[in-house]
């Protein structure tokens, strides 16, 4: 890692972890699950433990915010492609995906797999 790409902290691994965030909101049997921060190796069971709480509380649509996520790892992808097969890929979008996150779909091919919306079409009770 060059220094100009190490965080302030010198790379301490905790630093990772409070720079990610993920909090869900939900109504009307539609849960929106808010991202902000890399989803990596150490971020990714936190979100699989907010949308593995949304999907047992009911859920019967899950949208995924990712306007705040500028990096995606294959453990993140394994995450979100593990919700949509359990609440359905009907029932499950993500919103938000930044170019880099989009590339990361299109070149693994799951983006064949996760529906990708502008929200809007997600429906007003989701906002």
């Amino acid at each position: 890692m060059r220094d100009a790409d190490r965080p302030p902290d010198g790379g301490v691994l905790g630093s990772r972890e409070l720079e990610f965030r993920v909090s869900s909101k939900g109504s009307n049997g539609s849960c929106v699950v808010h991202v902000s921060g890399e989803i990596d190796l150490y971020a990714a069971p936190r979100l699989e433990n907010e949308l593995e709480d949304a999907i047992r509380s009911g859920a019967k649509h899950v949208l995924v915010d990712l306007s705040h996520v500028p990096f995606l790892d294959s453990s993140g992808l394994a995450v979100l492609l593990g919700a949509a097969r359990k609440i359905g890929r009907e029932h499950f979008s993500l919103t938000g995906v930044q170019p880099q996150i989009a590339r990361v779909l299109l070149t693994t091919g799951a983006s064949w797999l996760l529906k990708v919306t502008d929200g809007a079409e997600a429906g007003g009770e989701l906002a």
